[in-house]
């Protein structure tokens, strides 16, 4: 069962899932022989032999690779290892449970080889070349909450990061240039920051759209270069929109919602009474 895939400079491909436990192919060196929850392999890029595949230990829920064509898999109970190109070593493999809860939902490695490792709980952080060290923490909330969960981590071309989750209201703080201060429910709602390479703030706002979220396939963001995200919405149905955070509207009408149940429907019928809610509405 493939999970995940990345491509390298050269054309590599490196895949992630669930092995079989019967004919999985392994190379020879490989850095795990015995049956695991989880695998690596890196193909060639015509597709037509394997550089190396390898069993991994426990399940794997978030991985990138670096230029040097290291992978970084991220699994449950908040660990984070570091595989050489080669497959054959471990360089590192380390418990990020006090920053973390449960689990490593996300990866986005610099240029130097330092992760930064989103997941469970409140924070980013990121985890030095070594693995010795968390370099910066970046706090996107106050409260550890099962419910606040960091989804996506990305860099684009000038190292700067962009996280999205979901948080519970009055649990992360909204930058002024926010286009909603507030999520469209009194449940929370999905949540986009963009921090600099220093992990200072940039912009973070809730969103009036809901991120589709998958483990079937990992519909998730994407980077169209930067200050410009890609969200797979399903606010009034599925749809694909570009959010620009240079830009934020002198006053943005974004958030009608059913007054009770403050839910986001297919649209607005005559005689229903919402709340609105919305960037410099007075």
């Amino acid at each position: 069962w493939p999970r995940a895939i990345r491509v390298d400079g050269a054309g590599n491909a490196y895949v992630v899932g669930v092995p079989s436990p019967r004919d999985f192919p392994l190379t020879p060196g490989a850095l795990k022989t015995s049956l695991g929850r989880g695998f690596i392999a890196k193909l060639n890029p015509a597709g037509s032999a394997l550089i190396y595949s390898t069993y991994f230990e426990a399940p794997i829920l978030a991985f990138d690779i670096d230029s040097s064509g290291a992978a970084y898999l991220g699994a449950l109970d908040a660990y984070l290892s570091k595989i050489d190109a080669s497959g054959k070593s471990l360089i590192y493999s380390t418990h990020l449970g006090e920053k973390l809860s449960g689990w490593v939902e996300s990866i986005a490695v610099d240029s130097r080889g330092a992760a930064w490792v989103a997941g469970g709980g409140t924070a980013l952080i990121r985890l030095a070349p070594s693995g010795g060290a968390i370099e910066a923490t970046a706090s996107l909330g106050s409260r550890p909450l099962a419910d606040n969960t960091v989804n996506f981590v990305a860099l684009d071309s000038q190292e700067n990061v962009y996280a999205v989750g979901h948080f519970s209201p009055g649990n992360v703080s909204p930058t002024a240039n926010a286009e909603l201060a507030a999520p469209c429910s009194p449940s929370g709602g999905d949540f986009l920051a963009q921090l600099n390479p220093a992990g200072k703030f940039l912009y973070a706002s809730f969103m009036r759209r809901a991120v589709v979220w998958s483990d079937v396939g990992r519909i998730l963001p994407a980077l169209a270069g930067p200050g410009r995200v890609v969200v797979n919405s399903q606010s009034f149905g599925a749809e694909i929109v570009t959010l620009d955070l240079s830009t934020t509207a002198a006053r943005s009408f974004v958030c009608p919602v059913n007054g009770a149940s403050f839910s986001l429907g297919d649209g607005v019928v005559p005689g229903e009474i919402v709340s609105i809610f919305g960037y410099a509405l007075g």
